[in-house]
């Protein structure tokens, strides 16, 4: 390469250059080298025409800064080389890298503090801790160092310097600047990335850039990704405060504006780099929320869709990257939340405001309930007040007729089993249960029980045999009436799989027929055999918690809502999870179906039937193949541990459960006893 000598101001910034950072400890060395010795001439700066009289940068740019730094220490020495040290070096370096900022000082001598907490700062020259006090300073920082050439040109750059001129295209001027660049220091992350991206304008590929920089292909990738990411979560990666990984699987984002959104997602969140992939891999695909018009779709959750559907695309109008932010949390959570899009307040009421189709007046089945006020239907509100406005159980013009009715119908005429809960699929179907249903009533006749047998409920309440089988519906109202107002007592009420009635679909706001002595219960309404069990530690274990278990539970909820997460779930494919559970859950039906025993695995999720004649054998698996994708792997773990356990108490008679406080503990079931009347008399003693 050809030699000339050129004047410092003639000197430009390449706009590949690397570095947008700079140690100022390592650049106050380089200044007193060169202020003492000046440029090596077997190591000149590398520089390429312009065209306009001036060089752009390729190989140099820190001996370029430190030859303008030496500069300014002359200025101020005039030129004695006895003046010079590394700390006049440094002092001229701070003054020149200074940015002004807020810093934590001393504040009695107002020297910076060593380390800082609970107000007070360990202050070196007192040698105590001292009071905090906060100060705008100019501080050293790396990346100002590299914005200081035009101040500096200004003041010093007459001075000549010989430089190498390249020769070569743009493309191997970049390649040429990268190769130089990693050296005995290597450039800072957005450095690299903004000259990766220049380079590949200028026609290189990945290929050369790693041949070039003796970086790996997957290095040299991710680093390129934080040339597309928003500058906010690229600063951070630079910082160290995000995985350089999370950034990468952000960029590979098709849309800008979904790059922001989960930007502002993992800025929030203490996101893995595995779980910022899966994030980015399905918001890839993802659809803004729609309305379902299937007959699988419920009324609560159509509506529940027109409200986020309406809801996105205002908060789209207003903030694209927050639509894209609640999606990201959506994913990350499997439930989409009103708080993710903004919006805080009561869902009715913005039901009522945004989708204005969804009001009462538009309703199909409003004339219907308002026809059946003996029937108490908690969700419509059109049975409660004479001007309703909004309900998310409503069905409207286009919507298929999907209307849920208590399991207690099973069989009435009009009466439908769908995938979830025994429906009626049409407002003729509707009507047809509800005289069935009002039929029964007036055949039960108030008081008068279907077996003849009219009896005091409160004289049998607590004077019960100390067994669960019971001989009549009085004393089987009774039995349930005690267990709903005992369960809740016991030390194991809040464990998962304690089956408490509020969250059961069977529990009722009033009593189920017209005598309002009978518990509010739907397994009350008339002569069933019911079971109630207690899980107990067995007697070489520890002490635990007692259970309650009611085997008529049937969840009103999903099974997102009931299985808790496990802390630390193993490694192990959803598929394998799957397989074990759907192995031991038919072994369990097939034994019990050869010893014509009723009780299946995980009840707790099914339910069971209320009609004798009905058997709910695939109920769980058939669940499952529902409810899997709302599942997260740790819940997927937790509910293969459940199903264990059931297996294990049909081939044992004992099984080990899963506690809140970390322990697995060894179980077995006893039938529930409610209390005896002289346990009450002691208790009310």
């Amino acid at each position: 390469m050809n030699t000339i000598t050129v004047k410092l101001r003639s000197l430009r910034e390449h706009p590949a250059q690397m570095r947008t950072e700079m140690d100022p400890e390592e650049m106050a060395r380089l200044v007193l080298q060169v202020y003492v010795r000046g440029l090596d001439e077997h190591q000149p700066i590398v520089a390429a025409e312009n065209g306009d009289g001036a060089y752009r940068v390729i190989s140099g740019h820190r001996r370029w800064l430190a030859a303008l730094l030496a500069e300014k220490v002359k200025a101020r020495l005039d030129g004695r080389k006895d003046g010079a040290d590394l700390d006049f070096a440094r002092q001229v370096v701070s003054e020149s890298a200074a940015r002004p900022t807020e810093v934590e000082v001393c504040v009695f001598c107002q020297e910076l503090l060593e380390e800082t907490q609970n107000g007070e700062g360990w202050c070196p020259h007192c040698e105590s801790w001292v009071e905090v006090c906060v100060e705008p300073r100019k501080v050293p920082s790396p990346s100002a160092l590299p914005e200081a050439y035009d101040r500096l040109t200004e003041q010093h750059g007459g001075v000549e310097v010989t430089i190498a001129l390249f020769e070569g295209g743009e493309k191997e001027e970049i390649l040429a600047l990268q190769a130089a660049n990693f050296g005995q220091e290597t450039p800072d992350l957005l450095g690299q990335a903004k000259s990766y991206a220049a380079a590949m304008k200028a026609g290189a590929t990945a290929d050369e850039i790693v041949a070039n920089t003796g970086q790996s292909v997957s290095r040299v990738k991710a680093v390129m990704a934080l040339s597309k990411v928003p500058e906010s979560l690229a600063q951070a990666v630079a910082a160290g405060e995000v995985a350089l990984g999370v950034a990468a699987a952000v960029a590979r984002l098709r849309k800008k504006v979904q790059r922001e959104g989960m930007t502002r997602y993992v800025l929030e969140q203490d996101v893995t780099v595995e779980g910022a992939q899966q994030i980015a891999s399905v918001l890839r695909k993802w659809q803004p929320p729609s309305v379902s018009l299937d007959l699988e779709t419920t009324p609560k959750e159509r509506n529940q869709a027109r409200l986020l559907a309406a809801l996105w695309n205002k908060v789209t109008k207003e903030d694209p990257a927050r639509t894209w932010y609640a999606a990201a949390c959506s994913i990350a959570t499997r439930q989409i939340r009103l708080s993710y899009l903004g919006v805080e307040g009561d869902e009715r009421e913005l039901l009522y405001q945004l989708v204005p189709e969804a009001r009462c007046e538009n309703c199909r089945l409003r004339e219907l309930l308002q026809a059946a006020p003996m029937f108490s239907y908690p969700c419509y509100p059109c049975q409660q007040v004479e001007e309703p406005g909004v309900c998310f159980a409503g069905v409207f013009d286009r919507d298929p007729f999907y209307v849920q009715v208590p399991f207690g119908w099973e069989g009435y005429p009009g009466v439908q089993r769908t995938p979830r809960t025994p429906a009626c699929l049409s407002p003729e179907e509707f009507e047809q249960a509800l005289e069935a249903a009002t039929a029964e009533r007036e055949e039960e006749g108030g008081d008068t029980e279907r077996d003849g047998n009219s009896v005091n409920l409160s004289e049998v309440e607590y004077s019960l045999p100390r067994v669960t089988k019971v001989e009549n519906v009085a004393a089987q109202r009774a039995l349930i009436r005690s267990y709903m107002e005992q369960h809740g007592e016991m030390s194991g009420a809040r464990h998962p799989l304690a089956t408490r009635c509020e969250n059961c679909r069977y529990r009722l706001d009033g009593s189920p027929t017209q005598n309002p002595t009978v518990p509010p219960c739907q397994w009350a309404a008339r002569r069933r055999n019911v079971e109630f069990r207690v899980r107990v530690p067995v007697e070489d274990e520890s002490e635990g918690p007692e259970i309650p278990l009611c085997r008529q539970f049937g969840p009103a909820c999903s099974w997102n809502d009931i299985v808790p997460e496990h802390p630390s779930p193993p490694r192990v494919p959803r598929a394998w999870m799957v397989g074990v559970m759907k192995e031991m859950v038919e072994a369990v039906e097939r034994r019990k179906a050869a010893a014509s025993d009723s009780r299946l695995a995980c009840e707790i999720l099914t339910g069971r039937p209320l009609k004798a004649s009905e058997s709910h054998k695939g109920w769980f698996l058939e669940g499952l193949r529902n409810e899997i994708g709302n599942l997260s792997d740790g819940q997927l773990w937790m509910l293969v541990m459940w199903v264990t356990a059931d297996w294990m108490r049909d081939e044992k008679g004992r099984y080990l459960l899963p506690l809140a406080d970390g322990r697995v503990l060894r179980y077995a079931e006893r039938a529930w006893q409610p209390p005896a009347e002289s346990d009450r008399d002691g208790e009310s003693g």
